[in-house]
């Protein structure tokens, strides 16, 4: 993300022109490259390249890409974990302006609920929220921007409880109250607007839209911090619409489309089309002709004051050949046989060793936040935790391991409209579990056996024992 440059592109071509004219007895069969590389559905093509660019930049690079931020359209995530030899460290950054964009849509379903929000409260409210959904929009975006750090490193919980608490306020900041405004709040200082805020309050708008904020926002609240986006995929793929003529002509038949891609990815990293005076100077071993010259000289200056009427005027808008793949039965990719017995022992005492930790208190401290955490994810990831101990305690020896071990080594992406909700407020339910029962829920982070260093186990809170709660999607 530092340098935005283009290490690796990733093409699927479903068609061959020259294979179907043979199929269709249109051209005698003759040898010729081959553009088709994908048979599966279009949907998944994304998802493999990405994966395929990951393998490549392991291999080749020798570079680990461990954040990979996503826009949440396709399960790249899922398959990236699933084939990516380290696909368990892999984490998804949410794309800023993708989540403030499903929080615009979520409110914009809300304010065209007739059903939900009827009455003259509801149409009032309504009405209200028409006027305001930009600055909720804004408002969110800005938030993300204020609280954004600058590293990727373990986010610091403190600006993740600000991030959160700031996109709480937004509505209320938007619809006339300020008590919870920061120092940036100019109408901090007037009198709160209480007839907008009673309206939203009294219809039940303001809690769907706090609900809102909660799913789409707050879920991501730990990856949103670094105000990360996927801008140069999308710049790179405008470039891209550019010189293939977007979906009006089909060049994706006879390689057309590869070479395509590969002039996007030096339009891309070498703007106003300069890269034709460095290929020029590689062909024929010496500088540019004058003509040439000028035409790159024009195209630099209109480019350089493109981008000065930008910063002046921020507001106004206007081949890669196929690869084969290893053979099961010969060569590299063939089935290894097991390893042998006292290798396999040696390597089990060594990795107990490496689990062992000297200190359990500072893992438990440096884990805290669980899910936001880094190292919380990495240590749990290590060893089997209580959420697996059952099975493994209960299994039959007559059972196969295989699928169990798979799904804990290698377990996929799991989500839920009722585990994003929970998610969203397993902080209102420890706050209302303390307002009720008058005590004090201690936030925690992964406990290790001491003895058993391979068993770990992360409750949500600690009072003399554990907490922990659930918060239910629905009322019965």
């Amino acid at each position: 993300m530092s340098t935005q440059k283009i290490v690796f592109i990733g093409i699927r071509n479903k068609v061959c022109l020259t294979c179907s004219a043979i199929a269709n007895r249109q051209m005698e069969r003759k040898d010729h490259v081959c553009w088709k590389n994908w048979s599966g559905p279009s949907t998944a093509m994304e998802s493999d390249a990405v994966v395929e660019g990951l393998i490549y930049l392991e291999n080749v690079h020798h570079i680990r890409c461990t954040r990979l931020v996503g826009d949440g359209d396709a399960n790249t995530i899922a398959k990236c974990k699933e084939r990516v030899s380290y696909g368990g460290r892999i984490l998804k950054v949410e794309c800023a302006n993708h989540a403030v964009r499903r929080y615009g849509r979520a409110i914009q379903k809300l304010q065209g609920n007739t059903s939900r929000f009827s009455g003259q409260t509801g149409i009032k409210a309504r009405k209200l929220l028409k006027q305001k959904i930009m600055k909720l929009i804004i408002g969110a975006r800005n938030v993300i921007k204020v609280n954004a750090i600058n590293h990727h490193n373990q986010p610091e919980k403190e600006k993740i409880k600000n991030l959160i608490s700031d996109f709480r306020n937004v509505p209320n900041h938007v619809f006339g109250k300020h008590d919870n405004c920061g120092d940036f709040c100019k109408r901090k200082s007037i009198e709160n607007n209480e007839t907008e805020y009673s309206i939203m309050h009294s219809s039940g708008l303001l809690h769907a839209i706090q609900y809102e904020i909660g799913r789409t926002l707050v879920a991501c609240s730990n990856t949103l911090i670094w105000n990360a986006t996927n801008n140069p995929a999308e710049t790179y793929m405008s470039q891209l619409c550019k010189i293939s003529g977007g979906k009006r002509i089909n060049f994706s038949k006879a390689g057309g489309f590869n070479r395509r891609a590969n002039i996007a990815v030096l339009a891309f990293q070498n703007p106003a089309q300069q890269y034709h005076g460095k290929a020029y100077k590689m062909i024929a071993n010496k500088s540019p002709s004058t003509p040439l010259n000028k035409f790159l000289l024009t195209r630099r200056n209109k480019y350089l004051k493109r981008l000065q009427r930008k910063k002046l005027f921020p507001n106004i808008k206007k081949f890669r050949p196929k690869q084969n793949t290893g053979d099961c039965n010969y060569g590299d990719s063939v089935e290894k046989p097991d390893m042998p017995t006292e290798i396999f022992e040696s390597m089990t005492e060594n990795l107990l060793l490496k689990l062992k930790v000297q200190n359990n208190s500072d893992v438990e401290f440096e884990t805290r936040g669980q899910t936001t955490s880094e190292r919380w994810r990495y240590e749990r990831s290590l060893r089997l935790s209580s959420s697996f101990f059952k099975e493994v305690a209960c299994r039959k020896a007559s059972t196969p391991c295989s699928k169990l071990v798979k799904r804990i080594v290698y377990g996929s992406e799991f989500s839920t409209t009722a585990m994003n909700y929970g998610l969203a407020n397993e902080e209102i339910a420890r706050k209302q579990y303390e307002r009720k029962h008058s005590v004090t829920v201690r936030t925690c982070g992964l406990f290790v056996d001491k003895d058993n260093p391979f068993l770990c186990a992360s409750p949500d809170g600690l009072i003399e024992n554990v907490f922990e709660h659930f918060v239910s999607y629905t009322l019965t």
